[in-house]
C-alpha cells in the first residue's frame, strides 16, 4: 500500500498499538511481519535517501499546518458527510456504534480494526481543525469501518432479527441506487451537467479541449504546451495529446518532484514559444503567467460539459521562461 499511497503509513503505528495493547499479542509473528513490511518498503526508502527525501518532503507539506481554521466545525461536518456519502449513512452510523462499543466494552473481536485505524482517524479529525479533508483521503479506513458496521448489524440481528435484516437490505438498496445514479448521470446527464456534486463532469470534454489547445498552439507557432499548479490538468492534457498522436509535449513548469520520470525538453524546444494553458479564475481579465518574460493572451474558452459548459480556460503564447522553469525542464 505504501508504494502507492503514503496515507497507509498510519497503519504501522496502528498495528503497533494493537500488538502492545494486550500481552498475548506480543509474539514474534507480529514483529516478523513488521520487519517484512519494512523490507518490502525499503526500495522507496532507498530511493528517497538517494534523492534528498523528495517524495517524503513533497507529501509532508500537506501535514504542516499552523493555526485553527475558523470553519473547523464545517470541516468536521464535511468529513462526516463525505464518508456518509461514500459508505452510506447507515454503514457509517453502525460503524461508529461498533467503534464506540469497543471503546466502552473492549469487545475483543474489534481490537484489530479499532487499534489499526485509530491513528489515521485521529489524524483526519485533527486535520479538520486546520483545513478541509477531501472525501477520498480516509478511504484506507473503509475496511475497518465496514467490520465495525458488520459487528453492529449482527448484534442488532441477534436481538431483533427483522430489524437487522432491514438494515442490510437498506444498505444494499443504497449502494445499488447510488451506483445506478452515477452510471445514469455519466451516460445521459438526467440531473444537469455542472455543479460540485456531479463528479462525472471530470470525465467530459477533454478530447475537444485538447483539440482546441493544439489548434491554438499550431496557429500561433507554439512548440510545446505549458501548465502550472494543477497535476490533474497536466495529466488530462498529456493523456489526450497521446491519444490524439500530438507531437507537442506537455510539461508542468512547477512541482518538478512530480515529473522526474518525464524526459527533459530539448534545448531548441524549450527556447521556442509555448502555449501556456490553465483553468482561468478570472475569464474577464486573465493575468499573464509570471514565469515567462513574454506572454500574450491568444484565447479564452470553456470545457464542454455536455449539457452545460464547465470551467473557463485561458491560453497565452509565452516565451523566455524564468530560470527556475529552465532548470526544471532542461536536459
Amino acid at each position: 500500500g505504501l508504494w502507492s499511497k503514503y496515507t497507509d503509513a498510519f497503519l504501522a503505528p496502528g498495528l503497533l498499538l494493537y500488538l502492545l495493547a494486550a500481552p498475548e499479542r506480543r509474539q514474534w509473528p507480529g514483529w516478523a511481519g513488521a520487519a517484512l513490511a519494512l523490507v518490502v518498503f525499503s526500495p522507496v526508502l532507498w530511493w528517497n535517501f538517494a534523492h534528498n527525501w523528495a517524495s517524503f518532503r513533497f507529501q509532508g507539506r500537506r501535514t504542516v499546518m499552523t493555526g485553527i481554521d475558523p470553519n473547523w466545525g464545517g470541516n468536521l461536518v464535511e468529513l462526516l458527510a463525505g464518508q456518509a456519502l461514500f459508505l452510506g449513512p447507515l454503514l457509517l452510523i453502525f460503524a461508529l456504534v461498533g467503534a464506540a462499543a469497543f471503546a466502552l466494552r473492549r469487545e475483543p473481536r474489534l481490537a484489530l480494526p479499532f487499534w489499526s485505524s485509530l491513528p489515521a482517524a485521529g489524524y483526519f479529525v485533527w486535520h479538520t481543525l486546520h483545513g478541509r479533508v477531501e472525501a477520498n483521503w480516509p478511504i484506507p479506513l473503509g475496511p475497518s469501518l465496514t467490520l465495525f458496521a458488520a459487528w453492529s448489524t449482527l448484534e442488532l440481528w441477534r436481538r431483533v432479527r427483522w430489524l437487522g435484516g432491514a438494515v442490510v437490505a437498506l444498505q444494499l438498496a443504497f449502494g445499488l441506487a447510488i451506483t445506478g445514479i452515477v452510471y445514469a448521470q455519466a451516460l445521459w446527464q438526467p440531473f444537469g451537467g455542472s455543479g460540485i456534486v456531479d463528479r462525472t463532469t471530470e470525465t467530459r470534454g477533454w478530447a475537444k479541449l485538447q483539440q482546441a489547445v493544439e489548434t491554438l498552439a499550431r496557429d500561433n507557432g507554439a512548440r510545446w504546451i505549458a501548465t502550472a499548479g494543477n497535476f490533474g490538468v497536466t495529466g488530462e492534457l498529456a493523456s489526450y495529446a497521446l491519444f490524439a498522436g500530438s507531437p507537442l509535449p506537455v510539461r508542468q513548469i512547477d512541482e518538478p518532484e512530480r515529473w522526474g520520470y518525464w524526459p527533459p525538453l530539448p534545448a531548441d524546444v524549450l527556447s521556442a514559444p509555448a502555449l501556456f494553458v490553465r483553468i482561468e479564475p478570472d475569464p474577464l481579465s486573465p493575468k499573464p503567467p509570471a514565469e515567462f518574460a513574454q506572454a500574450r493572451l491568444v484565447g479564452v474558452f470553456r470545457r464542454d460539459g455536455g449539457k452545460a459548459p464547465l470551467e473557463a480556460w485561458s491560453a497565452f503564447l509565452v516565451s523566455e521562461p524564468a530560470e527556475e522553469v529552465t532548470r526544471a525542464l532542461a536536459p
